[in-house]
């Protein structure tokens, strides 16, 4: 499982990408939606025009949380795929709420917090942060958990015991 950590800190990078880009799209339209409005017409029907800062904070209150969430996962995306900081993965799997605000990337979202957490929950992947927050190279990590030696090499069989072995 600790081998998914990379493909998982990967999606959650090109997910934050997507959201990051959609949240600034809607942000800038926020204040294009309110000029667009007090520059149209009254309406024919006669009642009171919807005041047009509405819609400016409508599409505010639904970019604001996407490009938060879209940083926060291309961030935790980066530590990750070097096996580090497993709780910023976790607030990063996380922020896949923030991406109802905008209704975009729900399903997505959602797959890749559900398959982040499944990931991220395991044991192995638990022990590859510890070695990855330590410093160990991403290498190493991998064939430590894999059961190689530190080199990437399989453990010589039979094992090479000291000539004073066992002891007498």
């Amino acid at each position: 499982m600790h081998r998914q950590i990379k493909i998982v800190a990967i999606l959650m990078m090109v997910e934050g990408a997507l959201e990051g880009l959609m949240g600034i799209f809607l942000c800038v339209m926020g204040p294009v939606m309110m000029e667009l409005f007090k520059s149209a017409p009254p309406p024919t029907h006669g009642g009171p025009a919807p005041p047009p800062e509405l819609f400016g904070a409508i599409y505010l209150a639904m970019g604001i949380p996407t490009v938060l969430g879209g940083i926060l996962k291309v961030v935790a995306g980066i530590r990750n795929v070097s096996f580090k900081s497993r709780t910023l993965g976790f607030i990063g799997l996380g922020s896949s709420l923030l991406s109802f605000a905008s209704c975009y990337c729900i399903p997505t979202a959602l797959g890749v917090g559900i398959y982040g957490l499944i990931v991220y929950i395991n044991e192995k992947s638990a022990q590859a942060f510890q070695m990855g927050d330590s410093g160990m190279p991403t290498d190493q990590i991998v064939a430590t958990l894999d059961g190689m030696g530190p080199q990437g090499y399989p453990p010589q069989y039979p094992p090479q015991y000291p000539q004073q072995y066992p002891p007498r």
